[in-house]
């Protein structure tokens, strides 16, 4: 566990913070470049950035408020108004932000006219090198750790933010394997499956049963 990479004078680097920027640049990186081969409308993307971009800070933020009220319900209304508002504590929800963006963008996307399927196909690569960043930042800073377990790779956290003083369940570990494990996948089924949409139908089968199984342990 490493929460804090480097301090120079009042400026601390987190560990959680600059993965999760590492994992964004390369996800719109890895998606740029899958809208230049496929040839998709690169200006439907510069149309929307900036509402894409409003679209997921608020709706990750308000999302992870809705399901961590405690945290927010500490004192008089400006109190809590002002914990919502401080966005550096680390307070966003991923999924709940990707999903209300990507119903943003397919929204968009289809009141235009353009191919959703193929958008959605753009998507995955990106979405998960993404993803598999972020998971280094969230061990290193132990967050989305899981159960307790007596399993002999169980890790132990030595940080007031994780309420386990027991071995637990390393799902960060788990999560960057079968990220792993999907981002070949798709690689090896998409020469042979041409179908819009299917890469990212198959993404989303695997993602989802991946992170089941992440969240039960």
């Amino acid at each position: 566990m490493l929460p804090v990479l480097l301090t120079i004078g009042p400026f601390t680097i987190q560990s959680l913070w600059l993965f999760i920027s590492l994992g964004l640049l390369a996800g719109v990186l890895i998606f740029l470049r899958q809208v230049k081969r496929r040839r998709l409308n690169a200006q439907f993307l510069l149309d929307i950035n900036f509402g894409i971009f409003v679209t997921a800070i608020i709706s990750a933020r308000l999302i992870f408020i809705i399901s961590h009220t405690e945290l927010y319900n500490v004192g008089s209304w400006k109190e809590n108004m002002g914990l919502m508002l401080s966005l550096w504590d680390q307070g966003f929800s991923f999924w709940g932000g990707f999903g209300v963006t990507l119903l943003y963008l397919l929204w968009v996307a289809k009141k235009r006219g353009e191919p959703v399927k193929e958008w959605l196909d753009a998507m995955v690569s990106g979405l998960i090198i993404g993803l598999l960043i972020g998971k280094i930042g969230q061990f290193l800073g132990g967050t989305g750790y899981g159960n307790e377990t007596g399993l002999p790779w169980g890790v132990t956290f030595e940080s007031a933010t994780v309420k386990y003083t027991v071995p637990i369940h390393p799902t960060q570990i788990y999560a960057i394997l079968y990220l792993i494990a999907t981002i070949i996948g798709i690689q090896k089924i998409k020469k042979s499956i041409k179908t819009p949409g299917m890469e990212a139908l198959v993404a989303t089968v695997i993602l989802s049963g991946c992170r089941f199984f992440e969240i039960a342990s």
